[in-house]
């Protein structure tokens, strides 16, 4: 078999493989061989069917086979030993590859396109990166801001005998016609209004069950049709046709009472620690939030080196080739070339990340293996400091096939110690610059 490349420009290549009978004709006689003895034809005694039938019947497909068997392991073989950086899988030339005739023809010449990834470098510890890495500031005002929060989350409900403006007040709203009565055949439907959330909430502070109020529902609910229609149960069409007023009868108050400071609240929140006072309930607090923000932080920090890095570095892909290659890649999606156009921007980003990440796991020779895998699984059964029984470890080794045999869950954590090794790569060697911001700071940067 004879294999040569032939480079295009610099982001395009064509490889030739050529085979010869020399590259297939034993093998072909050896399963031509396996099919005589395995034959079993009316009017032959079964391993004595002729070579000359045998091969009439079973030779173009097993040559179509081992032909197309040996061009693809020698052009796949070849971009392997010889390191050539692809992007995309090769594409069968349309113009140079012809119609093989199966019967007569002897030696055979395929093309295939290859797109080759970019030459460029990656400087991480480059001072124009100017990356910052935003750490979240953990003071009493956070803790301060979350305690209430969960305060609420482990509250209840109560039942007041007079309403406040944080409270929700159920009742029934009948329409009225112009004398001021109930109006026949008119609009009545039982809804929950929330003073915080209208307009003139203090006709709705003080009330008491089976107090009557009468209401504007448009001037409370200012116009909002959608709104309207919701309290009512009503088609919006129909809130324009509304012109008098509503009585409103409270038939319930219910008001979200905050959980108490108290050690059932910190059991609630922290099982498995014994949390007796506030101090001890911030610290805990303190703690498990510093643990969050870190990895919110790191994601952040992660997020903008990419950026940073996919804006800065300039090269060029191969466009033409990534854009048949996606095709052909998603034909069963349906994917048109137009469709394709249109989002070509974001496939290129994503592809230029690819490329860049690759690029960066190179050059610092960041990996994991398959023992990476399994030592991290075992280490979810492995007690610190423990030593582990000759059953656990059977126990433990079943389990971690169990999981690593699937394939979507030994992806996700390949994916993640190759991100956690790329972190640490990262925090090593760009050079950020710290900044403590606050919680509220840190959403508002997306």
């Amino acid at each position: 078999m004879n294999i040569t490349i032939e480079n295009v420009d610099a982001l395009n290549a064509i490889i030739r493989v050529e085979i010869s009978p020399v590259d297939y004709e034993e093998n072909i006689d050896k399963k031509l061989r396996e099919y005589r003895r395995k034959a079993n034809i009316p009017g032959f005694r079964p391993g004595n069917v002729p070579m000359p039938i045998i091969r009439k019947m079973y030779r173009t497909s097993l040559l179509s086979e081992e032909i197309y068997k040996l061009s693809s392991e020698g052009l796949f073989n070849h971009i392997k030993e010889n390191k050539i950086d692809i992007l995309g899988q090769p594409l069968s030339n349309l113009e140079k590859n012809t119609p093989i005739d199966w019967h007569e023809q002897k030696d055979f010449v395929f093309f295939f396109d290859i797109g080759l990834k970019p030459v460029f470098e990656v400087k991480l510890d480059a001072e124009e990166l100017g990356i910052n890495y935003h750490q979240i500031k953990i003071d009493d005002s956070f803790i301060d801001s979350q305690i209430e929060v969960f305060r609420k989350q482990y509250g209840k409900v109560t039942n007041p005998d007079v309403s406040e403006e944080n409270d929700s007040i159920y009742g029934n709203f009948e329409e009225l016609d112009n004398d001021g009565n109930i109006k026949t055949d008119g609009i009545t439907n039982k809804a929950t209004i929330y003073p915080l959330r209208v307009e003139k909430k203090d006709l709705l502070i003080g009330l008491k069950v089976n107090d009557t109020i009468n209401i504007d529902i448009k001037e409370l609910y200012k116009n909002d049709e959608k709104e309207i229609a919701f309290t009512l149960n009503i088609d919006k069409e129909k809130v324009a046709d509304i012109n008098n007023p509503f009585k409103f009868t409270v038939e319930s108050i219910s008001r979200h009472e905050p959980a108490d400071l108290n050690e059932e609240f910190y059991k609630k929140m922290f099982p498995y620690a014994e949390i007796k006072t506030e101090e001890e309930f911030r610290d805990a607090l303190s703690k498990d939030f510093s643990k969050q923000s870190e990895s919110e932080s790191d994601k952040k920090f992660v997020f903008d080196i990419q950026k940073k890095l996919i804006d800065s570095l300039k090269f060029d892909l191969p466009e033409t080739f990534l854009k048949r290659w996606i095709l052909e890649a998603n034909e069963e999606k349906n994917l048109t070339p137009e469709s394709l156009d249109a989002d070509f921007d974001k496939y290129a980003e994503s592809i230029k990340w690819q490329v860049i990440e690759a690029k960066i796991l190179a050059d610092n020779d960041i990996h994991v293996e398959k023992e990476d895998v399994t030592n991290y699984v075992k280490s979810w059964f492995q007690v610190k400091d423990e030593p582990v029984s000759p059953e656990m470890e059977e126990r433990a080794d079943s389990i971690v096939k169990n999981i690593l045999s699937k394939e979507d869950e030994a992806k996700r954590i390949y994916d993640k110690l190759l991100n956690d090794r790329l972190l640490t790569l990262y925090k090593e060697k760009v050079k950020a610059i710290k900044k403590e911001i606050s919680f509220e700071e840190f959403v508002k940067l997306g």
